[in-house]
């Protein structure tokens, strides 16, 4: 094609995408060579040799150009490629390509292809703010056409409906500890994106995690490309499950079965602090993708309440508060994915399986053979803990009291327990922390009082239940700590055994 002519004899496309991060850049140029036949497709990118790209550009003269607006820039002005030819313009997660960091080298990029009139260019994006279609109208024709899926142009920001969005009130020196049992909980063979909004924050983590014996990478714009790359790579194999990223990881990356999302803290605008709610968004999507479901989970402090809560009025969602991660949550949608494996089983198998399916069926009821066999296909077998929501201590049961009054301090509340339980119960009690309205409060108990906490709730005029969920708690500085912990001992995550104990950490 036309891929030969250009300004010196230099390396023409037909084609131009341009993408936020070298990761994305690659995988779309993955995607141009499985689907593009016989197109030739370059990717162009910073952190690694430009002298390299520019030999592959001379040789490859390719019809498709993927590239990064930093590192294509520096192309333009070396002469090494002319987009004079480019009669097809692209700009994947083009709210982050037209915001303010990236506007001055996609105004250079502009510049340097044909007018407007003389190409077609398309813009793709899950947020569409109404200050950057402002900016992206100046690129685009005046009879640019505007696609909303799921919405129109008044929409506001959405999360996705595929995922669970779970939001969990922890101090900074809980937050490892609540992130250690979210991933106690989940089964060999599942893959977690964690975010955090710091490369130091990243690295320190997915250290912490190693040394706990969990197979973790690390994403982020300090690494070079060649450290990057290979991390993507043991994330996708499953080599290593756990990815902690910055948001270099949040645009657009494709990566098949992320079961869960967890944000370490909320996402916030640098200079007002205000909620960015376009990151939360993007985020939470590297989950529930092409028809899965997922679980988001962010944690959040009680000074970033306001940050949540633009979030939510944002979006004109209301996201469900819960205290730490329980398993149960996680298993359910193991279960769900399982369902629907069942379908991919090919009828030419089942003759090898029904013999012992019939003497399943002879010795088990058929929905709790079922049920065993999904278990077993989620890799849940084992008993699963109760979980404090206050603590994410497991072997704990949180409670609520409704004292029906406010309460002036917590001595009326603990009055009220003795009237509802008995004193071996109430001398257990750990972690009672005061509603935020003051007429109540949320408390843990172990678990050999489970039965207890069970028959008292069900009394005539009780006041105590078993809680699913927190109410808004009043901020309470140091909470007592409990003994126990995670279950440890999780071998098979990414390669690296273990017999480790309960997780060490919290503060660090």
């Amino acid at each position: 094609g036309g891929a030969r002519g250009g300004a010196g004899g230099a390396p023409a496309p037909q084609l131009l995408v341009v993408a936020p991060t070298r990761e994305l850049t690659q995988q779309i140029g993955a995607e141009c060579d499985k689907f593009g036949g016989a197109l030739r497709t370059v990717c162009v990118y910073g952190g690694t040799s430009v002298s390299g790209m520019v030999a592959a550009l001379r040789k490859v003269r390719p019809q498709v150009v993927v590239a990064t607006p930093g590192r294509l820039v520096d192309l333009l002005e070396q002469g090494a490629v002319s987009l004079d030819a480019a009669r097809f313009v692209v700009l994947d997660e083009a709210d982050r390509m037209l915001d303010m960091g990236f506007e001055p080298q996609m105004r250079r990029v502009f510049a340097a292809l044909p007018a407007q009139a003389a190409r077609q260019t398309a813009m793709f994006s899950a947020t569409w703010p109404k200050a950057v279609r402002r900016l992206a109208a100046t690129f685009m024709s005046k009879e640019a056409v505007e696609v909303f899926v799921g919405g129109g142009p008044d929409a506001e920001l959405a999360a996705n409906k595929a995922v669970s969005q779970r939001f969990v009130q922890a101090r900074d020196d809980e937050k490892d500890q609540q992130l250690y049992n979210a991933m106690t909980a989940m089964p060999d063979g599942h893959r977690v994106v964690i975010f955090a909004n710091t490369k130091s924050r990243v690295d320190k983590l997915a250290r912490i995690f190693w040394e706990e014996g969990f197979g973790t990478v690390a994403v982020h714009g300090g690494k070079p490309q060649k450290e990057r790359d290979a991390a993507l790579r043991k994330f996708v194999a499953a080599e290593a499950p756990m990815m902690f990223a910055t948001d270099v990881a949040a645009r657009g990356l494709d990566i098949k079965g992320v079961d869960l999302v967890v944000q370490f803290s909320p996402p916030a605008k640098n200079f007002s602090g205000k909620a960015d709610v376009e990151t939360y968004v993007h985020r939470s999507g590297r989950t529930g993708r092409a028809g899965t479901k997922g679980v988001c989970i962010t944690l959040y402090t009680t000074r970033q309440e306001s940050i949540i809560q633009d979030i939510e009025r944002t979006t004109k969602n209301t996201f469900r508060r819960i205290g730490a991660p329980q398993p149960k949550d996680l298993v359910r949608v193991s279960a769900e994915e399982a369902r629907e494996q069942l379908a991919t089983v090919h009828d030419a198998v089942l003759d090898s399986f029904k013999p012992s399916a019939a003497a399943v069926l002879k010795e088990t009821a058929p929905e709790e053979a079922l049920a065993r066999a999904l278990a077993v296909i989620s890799g849940y077998t084992d008993k699963m803990q109760p979980r404090s929501l206050l603590s994410a201590s497991d072997g704990f049961v949180t409670a609520l009291y409704d004292a029906g009054t406010e309460c002036r301090a917590l001595s009326y509340l603990w009055n009220g327990l003795r009237r509802e339980l008995s004193n071996d119960a109430v001398e257990a009690v750990r972690g009672m922390t005061m509603t935020a309205d003051s007429m109540g409060c949320a408390f843990d108990l172990p678990v050999e009082f489970a039965k207890e906490l069970e028959v008292a709730s069900q009394q005539v005029g009780s006041r105590i239940k078993i809680a699913d969920k927190l109410p808004p708690l009043k901020q309470q500085e140091g909470r007592p700590a409990y003994s126990g912990g995670g279950r440890g001992g999780r071998g098979g995550r990414g390669g690296r055994g273990g017999s480790r104990g309960g997780y060490r950490g919290g503060g660090r």
